[in-house]
């Protein structure tokens, strides 16, 4: 019979350290908000689901209700150690085929180009309209305020 209390668990340091995509992600979502002037702001949301864990870039805009916009996601193997994040799979909402990435330098040239694309540049496009639409109806609600009192 084992002795019940002889434990097989492992002690001492755990590795919780973002692999290094999801560093990259997190550093272009810093970038973003000094870009536009705080206007929109990148965040990086994590959701694992059936042993596989998404890291999802988001623009956030607070002028439209906290409104998030995803732009893009990366997912790897939740069992996987952030020393050895590769490969992953990574995909922008524009519905683009998924990628397969393999190292730093992959994950960097394909982050570069989605970030740079048309795409991205549209939806920030149409955010900051939506921004100044907004900003716009502000005013002329304030102003009808003002005019009735």
């Amino acid at each position: 019979m084992p002795d019940q209390s002889e434990s097989y668990w492992p002690t001492g340091h755990f590795d919780m350290t973002d692999p290094s995509p999801v560093a990259l992600l997190k550093q272009q979502a810093k970038l973003v908000a000094g870009q536009f002037d705080g206007a929109i702001e990148g965040i990086v949301r994590m959701d694992v689901d059936q042993g596989t864990v998404y890291h999802s870039l988001y623009l956030k805009v607070d002028a439209l209700g906290d409104y998030l916009y995803k732009l893009l996601y990366i997912a790897y193997p939740a069992a996987r150690r952030p020393s050895n994040a590769y490969p992953i799979s990574a995909q922008n909402t524009d519905g683009d085929k998924i990628a397969s990435l393999s190292d730093d330098d992959e994950f960097r040239e394909w982050l570069r180009a989605e970030l740079s694309s048309e795409f991205v540049r549209g939806a920030i496009g149409n955010i900051l309209k939506y921004i100044e639409d907004r900003k716009g109806s502000s005013k002329g609600a304030a102003t009808a305020l003002l005019r009735s009192h």
